[in-house]
């Protein structure tokens, strides 16, 4: 689910200014934005084996300055969470379409390593279509 992924961090890029680009997997040493795909699964099977699924997506953030970190995740979610026109596309010849984006855990607190940099951390539900 990769171009689910990839779809929504071009729309971020697109449309957001950031203290940093978002980069798939793990939080860089220093500051910097981070998402990977959590749980999902299907929700709707139909006979022509299209699909509707919910995924769920992790955002992470770290910075020195910790508004910097909440605020980075803050407009993320707000942005998604507001779109009237989702992502959409082909991959491996079927249609797929993000039906909703919504939060469903908030921009939070996770910690502060040692060298002065803040965790912030919180999760995107996102709906989508795949064509059978």
């Amino acid at each position: 689910m990769d171009w689910i992924l990839d779809a929504i961090i071009d729309e971020i890029e697109k449309n957001l200014k950031l203290y940093s680009s978002v980069k798939v997997g793990s939080l860089p040493q220093r500051s910097g934005i981070a998402m990977y795909i959590g749980a999902g699964s299907p929700q709707s099977k139909y006979m022509d084996k299209a699909t509707l699924n919910t995924l769920y997506a992790t955002v992470n953030a770290k910075h020195k300055d910790q508004r910097q970190a909440a605020a980075a995740l803050e407009k993320i979610h707000s942005h998604l969470n507001r779109l009237s026109v989702y992502p959409s596309g082909v991959h491996d010849g079927k249609s797929w379409q993000i039906t909703d984006i919504s939060t469903s855990s908030a921009p939070n607190f996770i910690g502060q390593e040692g060298d002065g940099q803040h965790l912030y951390g919180s999760i995107l539900q996102i709906k989508f279509y795949y064509g059978g």
